[in-house]
C-alpha cells in the first residue's frame, strides 16, 4: 500500500495485512463511483474478495473515502464527491421478543448444572406439575459452562461434557413430568461463555459448537431463545437480567429494573427473591419481580457469604387482555415460604 495513503488512514495499523491485499479493488470502486452507498460497496467487497462484510471492513471502506477525496478530488471531506453520501441509520435494538401464548407457565431460573440444589428444583417442579403449568421457561444460566469462565478455573471441576450430560439427563426428566407443556431455554450470561470461548479459541467452528447444536434442542422440542431474545407473557416482559445494565450491588433489584425498563417485568440473574409493585395516576398497577435461584447457596467465589435464595416464579393469564398474575415463590430449608 502506498505511504502516500497509510498516511491518511486512521485504521491501517489494525488490519495491515488485509488492508494491503484489498485497499486498491476498494478505493479503485469508489473513485470511479464517486456516489456509490455504502451497500453497493459492500456488494462489491463480496464479489470481489469472496469474504463476509466485517468491522474491518467498514474501516477500510472509511479510509478509502477518505484517501479518494484527499488525494483524487484535492476537497474538503464534507464537500468533495465521495464525501458521507448516505449517512446510514444507526443500528436497532439487539433486544428481541417472543410472544408466548399460554395460561401459566413455570420459571426456573439460574439452576447452574451441575452446582444445581436437588432439594429446591424438586420443590420447583413439584409445584408446577400441582399447578398443572402449560409451559416451563428455563430462563438462563440453567447450564454454568465454569470451565469456560473467564476467572481462574480449578479443573478438578466438572467438565463441559459432564454438565451437558447431567443438562440431557435433567431434560429427559422434565419432559417426563411436562409431557404436554411447551418448554422454552432461554440463554442467560452463563450460557454465552460457551459462544464467547469458542470466538475467542475455536472461530473456525463458530455457529456449529453453539449450545443449539450440542444439546439439540429441536429434536428435544423445546424452543431455543438467544440471550438477546425476551419473553412476552402478556403484559409481563420476561428476561434473564443481564440484558439491563445494572452494575454494583443492587440493594432492591425490582425496584432497579423497574425504573430501567419502565414496565412490568420478570428476571432472574441476581439470586434474590424481591419484588416491587406501583400504582399510576391511572390507577394502573406495574410491578417488578426477581426469582430467585435453584443452586447451591455456598459459591467458591462469595465463600458462602451473600444474599441469594432459592426461588422459582408462576406466571398466570388472567383475562384475554393480557393482564396476568405473579407468584414468586421463595424456598427456604427445602420448604415453600
Amino acid at each position: 500500500m502506498k505511504q502516500e495513503y497509510i498516511e491518511l488512514c486512521a485504521s491501517y495499523g489494525r488490519a495491515r495485512k488485509l488492508y494491503d491485499a484489498y485497499f486498491e479493488y476498494i478505493l479503485k470502486f469508489i473513485i470511479q463511483n464517486p456516489s456509490t452507498k455504502n451497500n453497493d460497496i459492500k456488494n462489491y467487497w463480496k464479489e470481489a474478495t469472496g469474504k463476509e462484510v466485517t468491522d474491518i471492513t467498514y474501516r477500510l471502506i472509511a479510509d478509502a473515502r477518505t484517501v479518494a477525496n484527499h488525494l483524487h478530488y484535492k476537497m474538503p471531506i464534507d464537500e468533495a464527491p465521495v464525501g458521507i453520501v448516505d449517512f446510514e441509520d444507526g443500528l436497532v435494538s439487539e433486544l428481541r421478543w417472543h410472544d408466548a401464548k399460554h395460561k401459566k407457565m413455570l420459571v426456573l431460573s439460574d439452576i447452574h448444572f451441575p452446582y444445581h440444589d436437588k432439594e429446591a428444583l424438586m420443590v420447583a417442579l413439584r409445584t408446577g406439575k400441582k399447578e398443572q403449568v402449560d409451559s416451563i421457561l428455563l430462563n438462563g444460566d440453567i447450564l454454568d459452562f465454569y470451565q469456560l469462565s473467564k476467572f481462574t478455573k480449578d479443573y478438578r471441576k466438572p467438565s463441559v461434557k459432564k454438565e451437558l450430560d447431567i443438562f440431557r439427563f435433567f431434560i429427559d426428566q422434565l419432559k417426563q413430568r411436562f409431557p404436554e407443556a411447551t418448554i422454552y431455554y432461554k440463554l442467560g450470561n452463563h450460557e454465552v461463555r460457551l459462544d464467547r470461548w469458542i470466538k475467542h479459541n475455536a472461530q473456525m467452528f463458530d455457529g456449529m459448537l453453539d449450545l443449539e447444536h450440542l444439546v439439540d434442542f429441536k429434536e428435544a422440542n423445546i424452543i431455543y431463545l438467544k440471550d438477546n431474545i425476551g419473553v412476552k407473557f402478556g403484559k409481563l416482559n420476561i428476561i434473564h437480567g443481564h440484558e439491563v445494565r445494572a452494575n454494583g450491588s443492587l440493594v432492591n433489584i425490582a425496584r432497579t429494573y423497574y425504573l430501567k425498563t419502565n414496565s412490568n417485568v420478570l428476571l432472574g440473574h441476581w439470586h434474590q427473591v424481591q419484588e416491587y409493585t406501583t400504582k399510576t395516576l391511572n390507577g394502573d398497577l406495574h410491578g417488578a419481580w426477581a426469582t430467585g435461584c435453584l443452586c447451591k447457596l455456598d459459591a467458591d467465589y462469595t465463600y458462602g457469604i451473600n444474599s441469594w435464595s432459592h426461588g422459582f416464579a408462576i406466571v398466570e393469564m388472567t383475562d384475554d387482555k393480557g393482564n396476568f398474575r405473579v407468584r414468586n415463590y421463595k424456598i427456604i430449608n427445602g420448604e415453600l415460604a
